[in-house]
C-alpha cells in the first residue's frame, strides 16, 4: 500500500471527502463488530447489507474525487489527472516491450547496461521515468500503484531479462488494455488510502485500520476481475501513440464507472 500522508486542508474541509471518510469508518465499525462475532458472515441479507457498504464507500470517494467525467478526463483538481499520464507512459512502454524494443527504450531513457541491472533497480527507473516527482496527494497515489502494478506482473523476476520477458508474457496473456484496467485498480485504492489512511489509523488504530483497508482493496479487486472477465479490450490499437490518450482516458472511465 502507498505512503501514508496527512489528510490536507481541503479535504478535511469539503463536505463530499467527509462522507467518503465517515463511510470508511462506518466499514471499520462494521468490520471490528464482526471481529467479535464472525459467525454475522453466515448470513446472506447481512452480506448484502456489507457489499452494499463497500459499494457506498467507492461511490463516494469517486463523487468527493470528481465524479467519472472529471476524473477519466484529467480536469478533475481532486484526482485522476497524475493516474491518466502515467497509464499512458505505462501504456507505451508495454507496447514497445511487446514489439521487442524493451532494452532500446530503457537506453534512450539514460539507464545504461541495463544487462546488469537488478530487478529492483528496473522497477525504480520505470517508477522514475514514468512517474517523476511527487508533488501531490494524485501524483503520491500514481506512483504507488505503479509500485503495486510493477510488483504483482513481476512477481519472481531477478534481472533484467526476468524482467522484459515477465512484461512480454503479461502483454500476451491479458493484452495491455486489460493491464491497464488492473493499474486504473491499483491507483482507485491507493488514492482513496493516500487520503484516508492516517486518519483511520488514528481514530481505529493499526490494527482494524490495516485490515478495512485490505478489505477495501480486495472489493476493489473483485469488482476490477468483473470489468475485466467482462469487458473485450483486446482489439484496441496501440501502434498510434496518438490514439494512447484517448484510450488510456476512455479505460479509466470504463473502471470509474463500476464504482461510481
Amino acid at each position: 500500500m502507498g505512503t501514508s500522508q496527512s489528510i490536507s486542508p481541503g479535504v478535511a474541509g469539503d463536505p463530499s471527502w467527509g462522507k467518503t471518510s465517515s463511510s470508511i469508518s462506518n466499514l471499520a465499525n462494521r468490520i471490528d463488530k464482526e471481529n467479535a462475532n464472525p459467525s454475522i458472515l453466515h448470513n446472506s441479507k447481512y452480506q448484502q447489507k456489507r457489499t452494499n457498504s463497500f459499494k457506498k464507500t467507492l461511490s463516494n470517494y469517486i463523487k468527493a474525487a470528481g465524479g467519472k467525467s472529471s476524473m477519466s478526463s484529467g480536469s478533475s483538481s481532486k484526482g485522476g489527472k497524475a493516474a491518466i499520464s502515467t497509464a499512458r507512459s505505462l501504456g507505451g512502454v508495454l507496447y514497445r516491450s511487446s514489439q521487442g524494443e524493451f532494452n532500446d527504450y530503457v537506453a534512450k531513457s539514460g539507464f545504461e547496461n541495463i544487462q546488469n541491472k537488478s530487478k529492483s533497480d528496473l522497477v525504480h527507473f520505470l517508477m522514475e521515468d514514468l512517474c517523476g516527482p511527487t508533488n501531490n496527494f494524485d501524483e503520491a497515489a500514481a506512483k504507488a500503484a505503479l509500485n503495486e502494478f510493477l510488483e504483482q506482473i513481476l512477481e519472481g523476476t531477478e534481472d533484467a531479462k526476468d524482467v522484459e520477458d515477465a512484461l512480454n508474457e503479461s502483454v500476451q496473456d491479458q493484452g495491455i488494455d486489460n493491464l491497464l484496467v488492473d493499474y486504473f485498480g491499483f491507483y482507485v485504492f491507493e488514492h482513496l488510502y493516500e487520503m484516508f489512511e492516517e486518519r483511520l489509523f488514528a481514530s481505529k488504530g493499526e490494527k482494524l485500520c490495516n485490515q478495512t483497508m485490505g478489505e477495501i482493496k480486495d472489493f476493489v479487486f473483485s469488482e476490477i476481475k468483473v470489468l475485466n472477465d467482462n469487458t473485450k479490450l483486446s482489439s484496441i490499437d496501440w501502434e498510434q501513440s496518438s490514439k494512447h490518450d484517448s484510450i488510456v482516458k476512455n479505460i479509466f472511465s470504463n473502471v470509474i464507472e463500476i464504482f461510481e
